[in-house]
């Protein structure tokens, strides 16, 4: 999945990023709705990840919702 198709689906983002990063707001979230950049920036500064840290965890959440869009594990961490 891709960042066009994560815009999207921001509603099932939201709750897959929540359960990941607890730090993140709804207000932080409405704040970022459909914006990488500013999502990077927020998990930046909420967790002190690098750049390109903070996007292997988007990326990592964007190929799970891919997954779960295919008939696959309906939430993060779920067994596939």
């Amino acid at each position: 999945m891709n960042w066009q198709q994560v815009e999207g689906h921001w509603r099932e983002f939201v709750g897959e990023a929540k359960q990941r990063w607890a730090k993140l707001t709804d207000s932080d979230l409405m704040e970022c709705k459909g914006n990488r950049d500013k999502l990077v920036g927020k998990l930046q500064s909420l967790y002190g990840m690098t750049a390109d840290q903070a996007g292997e965890e988007i990326a990592h959440i964007e190929q799970h919702l891919a997954e779960a869009s295919k008939g696959g594990a309906r939430h993060y961490g779920a067994a596939s």
